[in-house]
């Protein structure tokens, strides 16, 4: 197993001050005026206010989660239709059933080997289920550690197919640790892509404006998304690195990178249809974005953030940490534009939650358009692209609030979790 020793908020925002006053700014005036506004104000960035056709409702009204922080379903054949997992408690729950007929069990509970302080970015990030799920049982999941130097850890447990379906608790096979300097940034999201690789997303460290550097530094795993070969782990040897990753060939970079230059990926998914993989970058104080993964792709951070340059001094003319760069380097050929960013205000927005591809069979939203969503503003978008590859952005419909996930069920329609300890499922409006 690797251990890689890494150098440094709120699992999706970084904002600070600012969260903190979006946040009371949205108490103080009703839902319906904030959603006016935000489409208003967004406009000029691409966004357009459009009347709601579709609403997420909840979809499971008699169950509740504590910060349900993850949504993956499972195949009909295992007896469950999907498993939520709890950020701070580190449980995850099998659910089976619909609507208030629903019913959960807990199959797993770590918390007594994962760390959740306060409002820091820790505790159960991220679980995935493998492809090849009912032959090999294999759940993967990502947690921050209690023990020191902490870590985010990836690993691997195996559902009792034989049995009741739970998760074996002494099944865990450690994958990869990667240490924190820092108690944010931990927007770990496991993803396996369609080549069967179990691709892994990792902040920049922490603290603000990656002041050590990492994510431009392919000599560390932060500020990456990585690409890993699981499909015969062992305890001596628990993931390769595939052949065709773009920084295999010597010592000099890390080659378990796939891409680099992020800040916070907060949920990333691969499209169905053509195997491309979209991410939602949480912004410092500016910009928030929308990249599509390529591989060996620089993303810019913490060169710029979005497609400007990342600030160096504030209005008082103090040295601000970060790259210190030329004038021209942030327009760098080697740098990767998002697909689509939009500023911070007080009413738009200030932390991005990536989404997925819609591929429904319901086709409840035009086929191909990405749904994300912001934490801090109660309003999903959607984003499409023309064949001419001009990007259109529109509002569909509001909330819910603070948005924690996004995901995709076997007939390729859009759920989503929520730290009001809901899940939620996209439906028509009647």
């Amino acid at each position: 197993m690797r251990k890689a020793k890494e150098a440094s908020g709120n699992p999706l925002a970084s904002a600070g001050l600012l969260v903190m006053l979006i946040r009371m700014s949205i108490l103080r005036v009703s839902k319906v005026a904030v959603v006016s506004v935000v489409s208003t104000l967004l406009m000029g960035f691409g966004m357009q206010g459009a009347a709601a056709q579709v609403e997420f409702q909840v979809a499971w009204p008699s169950l509740f989660f504590e910060r349900p922080i993850d949504l993956e379903f499972l195949p009909t054949d295992l007896g469950w239709h999907c498993l939520v997992a709890e950020q701070r408690s580190g449980c995850i729950y099998a659910v089976r059933g619909e609507g208030r007929r629903a019913q959960r069990s807990l199959v797993l509970d770590l918390s007594q080997q994962l760390v959740a302080k306060g409002k820091n970015e820790e505790g159960l990030l991220s679980l995935c289920v493998a492809p090849d799920v009912l032959e090999s049982g294999a759940v993967y999941v990502a947690y921050t550690t209690q023990s020191e130097p902490r870590c985010t850890r990836v690993s691997r447990w195996q559902l009792d197919l034989k049995g009741d379906g739970r998760i074996q608790t002494d099944s865990e096979l450690v994958i990869i640790e990667v240490e924190q300097p820092y108690r944010n940034h931990n927007g770990c999201d496991l993803k396996f892509g369609p080549d069967g690789m179990l691709y892994v997303s990792l902040g920049d460290g922490g603290s603000q404006r990656d002041p050590m550097g990492h994510a431009q530094n392919r000599q560390t795993l932060l500020g990456s998304i990585l690409r890993l070969d699981v499909s015969a782990s062992t305890t001596e040897q628990p993931y390769r690195v595939p052949k065709d990753n773009p920084f295999v060939g010597g010592d000099e970079w890390c080659s378990e990178i796939w891409a680099y230059g992020l800040r916070n990926v907060w949920r990333m998914s691969f499209d169905p249809a053509d195997g491309s993989l979209w991410a939602g970058d949480v912004g410092q104080n500016h910009w928030e974005e929308i990249n599509i993964i390529q591989r060996g792709g620089n993303y810019g951070w913490n060169i710029r953030e979005g497609s400007g340059p990342l600030p160096l001094v504030k209005n008082d003319g103090a040295q601000l940490p970060g790259a210190v760069v030329s004038s021209h380097q942030h327009q760098s050929a080697d740098l990767i534009d998002p697909i689509f960013s939009y500023p911070h205000n007080q009413d738009g927005g200030f932390s991005v939650v990536g989404g997925c591809v819609y591929r429904g069979a319901q086709e409840l939203l035009p086929m191909g358009t990405y749904v994300f969503a912001d934490y801090i503003v109660p309003v999903v978008w959607g984003l499409q692209r023309t064949a001419a590859g001009v990007v259109n952005v529109s509002r569909l419909t509001t909330g819910p609030n603070q948005v924690s996930h996004f995901a995709c069920d076997a007939a390729g329609e859009l759920w989503c979790t929520s730290f009001d300890g809901q899940v939620y499922r996209l439906v028509a409006v009647p």
